[in-house]
């Protein structure tokens, strides 16, 4: 049949995985990244049927457009196809050289408790169950999507290097670094 081609890229945030609110600094900070996701889904598609769906993002936006992917189907009608694009949201767990950043796995964790424990996949919650903050990161996360997606992961993933390696750029890395790279990371 027919289908018509609808990208919705999800933006560079992984806040939205969430729809809740939190105080932080006596601040009370909106979080309502999913229920953007939901209401732009739902507005641009609706009832419209024969409609293919590329739902995704980058980096941080890979990661949510991940963990958010799963929740959009019950809203598409049955005769559209959702597939997911998710670029660079994997996060290797791998502790960093800086010994002063924070591993992306403890970021994950974090992200988890801020965002008041997001809805996750039931699917991943059951296989996560001790540590359902595992489904906000890609790295366990992958396998347990059920929405056939398409994962874009960079051997030498600029981002998630730069930070790992004090830093630096690659021009500036020292021995320890590009082993680092090269060995442990990709």
């Amino acid at each position: 049949g027919h289908f018509n081609l609808v990208y919705i890229p999800y933006c560079s945030s992984d806040a939205h995985m969430a729809d809740t609110e939190k105080t932080i600094l006596l601040q009370k900070v909106h979080f309502r990244g999913r229920r953007l996701a939901f209401d732009t889904i739902t507005r641009l598609i609706g009832s419209k049927s024969n409609q293919l769906v590329i739902f995704g993002g980058l980096s941080a936006g890979g990661r949510g457009s991940m963990v958010t992917i799963d929740a959009l189907r019950p809203l598409l009608p049955a005769t559209t196809t959702l597939i997911g694009l998710h670029d660079s949201g994997n996060y290797v767990d791998l502790p960093p050289l800086d010994p002063f950043y924070d591993p992306f796995l403890t970021q994950c964790q974090r992200a988890y408790e801020t965002y008041n424990s997001p809805p996750i996949s039931p699917n991943c919650q059951a296989f996560f169950a001790a540590d359902p903050w595992k489904c906000l990161c890609g790295a366990f996360m992958l396998p347990l999507l059920q929405t056939p997606s398409q994962v874009i992961i960079h051997q030498f993933d600029s981002y998630q290097l730069y930070h790992d390696l004090r830093r630096r750029d690659p021009e500036n890395w020292k021995s320890e670094d590009c082993q680092y790279a090269n060995y442990q990371f990709r």
